[in-house]
């Protein structure tokens, strides 16, 4: 009664190639991107190992809700960012070095500016001036940009450490004892059970009392301990000029967490 099942798979590049042609793609085992060159592989394979391998994962349950409760409470502090570059002409010989692709001209970072927004508890007590910066020639804007973003880390970790008690109005109180649903997954209340009954849920920031929650919706909506950095076309156009600043900066970069949204 056994269905399970093995099929030997000879090659890679001959699994994931995705046309009927027969021109030859070059795989990565870890991250399946395909180079149409063996030696761009290569070339590529040191910066991979970096990361953790790719692969899918399908869930246990038959049913998936959402649980990611901690973002449906504000972000105290993020940072808006943006890159500007040049159009340089490439000399005749580099671009030769590709034989499908003849490379004519790349962009070269020549600036950035961002901006720290706050909410408004902590908007008096920390600076959010436009932070604007211009290549000064040594080509090394990236990397000041990744030296930046540590600084404001830095500055702005006492935000993320807050710890304030909650604030709890009578009438509140009142509207606390009168909840029969949990305000996060909009679920009932049940006495007799540890991780359904009702507890007062506030926002570790500020202190104000959020709802009614069940112990383990409130356990699950932990606080943020990232400051998010948002981009316009992150992944389509400035990723390029970063991922090589972080590579010589960041010793761990399985960490990092990108969300590609077209807004």
């Amino acid at each position: 009664n056994d269905t399970t099942h093995f099929v030997l798979v000879k090659s890679l590049n001959a699994l994931l190639r995705r046309d009927n042609t027969r021109r030859t793609k070059h795989y990565c085992e870890r991250c399946f991107h395909g180079f149409d060159e063996a030696q761009n592989l290569e070339k590529h394979r040191p910066s991979c190992l970096r990361f953790k391998p790719q692969g899918i994962k399908f869930p246990e349950d038959e049913y998936l809700y959402f649980k990611n409760y901690r973002k449906m409470v504000q972000c105290p502090v993020y940072i808006v960012a943006d890159f500007e570059c040049y159009v340089k002409e490439v000399p005749q010989a580099e671009s030769t070095e590709f034989k499908a692709t003849q490379k004519l001209k790349e962009h070269v970072p020549c600036g950035y500016a961002y901006k720290v927004v706050l909410s408004e508890e902590f908007a008096g007590d920390y600076d959010s001036e436009l932070v604007v910066y211009r290549d000064s020639g040594d080509g090394k804007v990236a990397d000041s940009f990744i030296v930046s973003l540590h600084e404001e880390a830095e500055r702005l970790a006492p935000i993320l450490e807050t710890q304030k008690e909650m604030q709890l109005s009578p009438e509140q109180e009142l509207a606390h004892k009168a909840a029969t649903v949990c305000w996060l997954c909009l679920d009932p209340f049940i006495v007799d059970d540890e991780e359904k009954k009702k507890c007062h849920d506030h926002c570790h920031y500020t202190g104000k009392y959020l709802g009614a929650a069940h112990q383990n919706c409130n356990a699950e909506r932990q606080k943020n301990t990232r400051i998010p950095v948002v981009f316009h076309n992150l992944k389509g156009y400035d990723a390029h000029m970063l991922i090589k600043a972080l590579a010589k900066h960041e010793d761990d970069l399985s960490d990092i967490r990108i969300t590609a949204t077209t807004m």
